[in-house]
């Protein structure tokens, strides 16, 4: 399970005896992606997601289990141009959550969880749920309703700045893994959720969706395309007058042989982040002393997730088309 009461200094201090490549560039891609905040966000622990508040000053992640079997949302401030220790967020401790994102307008914050929707809900997968964001802090949280709590699970949900709701899901049956969706926003709640294209959706599975806050484009996680470089690869769709264009793998300066998942933007949407499982080791490498050891195995780079981010404007997929 998650370690509990780790010290920041001492996470630092791991990631201090790390090679200077691990530390600043993301081993096993070619690209110019970089570690994010070693030793504060990337740890040894399991860390996925990155959801910044409209003015970038308040940061949630997930810290995961590994198995993802319990999942918490921890929560940081910039403080004079310093990140704060994390900690667990209001909402989150006691069930497993996960996948936390502002409303572009920074009113509420939407998120996973497995908690029981009423006190009859007997199932255990996850649903969306929305917390207010007031000035004394997250409101109590409340599951939203049909048709988007559908009878499957619900994960990864992303909001345009009128907020239509995108989020990814199981729900045409046995034949297809997990899917696009996108709902639109009613007087009452949302619309029926709407399949996106096969330019977007392919016979295998996506998930992971977030979208540009102006629906310019998407970017999500899709498994098993010719065009992959791992176990799950990183995608953007471009939006047209014609609608969503055909998507595109970010290639080796995001993906690597390793699973890459849960992308997220920056508040000023000039970068990506991202989760990558890439090691900072391979086989046959030079030997370890144990301080070295011990450094690689509590630290970035061990094998579990860490989180990168890249410039947008550092990858091709984002030229101009």
């Amino acid at each position: 399970m998650i370690r509990h009461g780790v010290k920041t200094a001492m996470l630092i201090g791991l990631a201090g005896a790390l090679p200077m490549d691990l530390r600043a560039q993301s081993p096993g891609s070619t690209g110019p992606a970089e570690l994010f905040l070693p030793g504060l966000v990337s740890t040894g622990d399991y860390e996925l997601n990155a959801a910044f508040s409209p003015d970038g000053n308040t940061l949630l992640f997930t810290k995961s289990a590994f198995g993802h079997w319990w999942m918490t949302v921890f929560e940081t401030e910039r403080d004079g141009g310093r990140w704060k220790e994390p900690r667990v967020a209001s909402f989150s401790g006691r069930y497993s959550d996960a996948d936390a994102i502002y409303h572009p307008d920074g009113s509420s914050v939407f998120f996973i969880s497995d908690r029981p929707t009423d006190p009859a809900d007997e199932t255990t997968d996850f649903n969306i749920w929305r917390v207010a964001v007031t000035p004394a802090g997250f409101g109590a949280p409340a599951p939203l309703p049909e048709p988007v709590l559908g009878p499957g699970a619900e994960y990864f949900p992303s909001l345009t700045r009128e907020g239509v709701l995108y989020f990814s899901a199981a729900r045409r049956g046995s034949d297809w893994g997990f899917d696009l969706y996108r709902a639109r926003p009613t007087a009452t709640g949302y619309a029926e959720p709407e399949l996106l294209p096969e330019t977007v959706n392919g016979p295998e599975s996506e998930i992971d969706v977030v979208v540009d806050p102006d629906e310019r484009f998407l970017v999500f996680v899709a498994y098993g395309r010719d065009d992959g470089l791992g176990s799950g690869d990183i995608y953007v769709s471009h939006n047209s007058n014609a609608g969503w264009r055909k998507a595109v793998n970010l290639g080796p300066a995001v993906n690597s042989a390793a699973r890459e998942y849960a992308p997220g933007l920056s508040a000023d949407g000039e970068l990506l982040y991202f989760t990558s499982e890439r090691p900072a080791r391979r086989k046959g490498d030079a030997n370890l002393d144990a301080r070295e050891w011990k450094a690689l195995m509590h630290g970035p780079g061990n094998g579990a997730g860490d989180v990168y981010r890249v410039r947008l404007s550092d990858l091709a997929a984002f030229e101009e088309p």
